[in-house]
């Protein structure tokens, strides 16, 4: 199976642009039998270059911001943005919506499709009064608050995950077209599934875990096999 997956874009030496994604990524995903194929965020078409390659489903990875523009809010001073990244994902969903390919957003990549779908992004989550747990380079328990996730990962009301992100959303900021089914402690969305599109986000890392996790391995075998999706 191809899966495409979308890369970070930085300006490294002051002249040229470089696309980059994790190590991590390649070795997770081929254990479930795999081919990663990454996109460029140089592409005027990246869905030509989408349909060439024979993909079959979308990941959005994690890493890097947000243009505030695109949830109306103002860039904070020193913080690098990567509009190519944006404007190459925006295309990506533009047309694995229209054809209903499934697609998983993994942090930034679950941030950046609530925004696309019309939701918030709170910019700091210690600037905003989360202060009971740690978001960013952390371990914490998130609450599995959907019976069909539950059964999907074995029946388990709360798992422990890693965490990497300075920027997230509450039920509140999340699109309306997206239904949470894991958050924090401190009311925090952890991860959403679309009513009724093959669409998943989750604000952690699998890719990262240093041994294998059970409720990991199946998640993403509901994502492969659509089977996260009942509406």
């Amino acid at each position: 199976m191809k899966i495409a997956i979308t890369q970070r874009s930085k300006n490294l030496d002051g002249t040229s642009r470089f696309d980059s994604l994790e190590q991590n990524y390649f070795s997770f995903f081929e254990s479930f039998g795999i081919t990663l194929i990454t996109i460029p965020n140089c592409l005027q078409d990246p869905v030509l270059y989408f349909r060439r390659i024979g993909a079959t489903h979308l990941i959005l990875s994690g890493g890097g911001n947000i243009h505030p523009k695109f949830y109306k809010r103002k860039a904070i001073k020193n913080i690098e943005y990567s509009q190519d990244r944006d404007n190459t994902e925006k295309k990506l969903l533009d047309y694995t919506i229209e054809n209903k390919i499934p697609v998983l957003g993994i942090c930034r990549g679950c941030q950046f499709i609530n925004i696309y779908f019309g939701g918030d992004l709170l910019q700091g989550l210690k600037n905003n009064f989360f202060k009971t747990i740690g978001h960013k380079a952390s371990r914490h328990k998130i609450n599995l608050i959907d019976k069909k996730i539950q059964s999907i990962i074995n029946n388990k009301e709360n798992i422990i995950v890693n965490s990497y992100h300075d920027d997230g959303f509450t039920k509140k900021e999340l699109a309306k077209k997206l239904i949470d089914f894991a958050q924090t402690e401190d009311g925090v969305v952890e991860g959403y599934h679309h009513k009724n599109l093959p669409i998943v986000g989750i604000m952690w890392h699998p890719e990262r875990e240093k041994q294998k996790k059970t409720f990991n391995d199946r998640l993403i075998r509901a994502f492969i096999n659509k089977e996260i999706y009942w509406y």
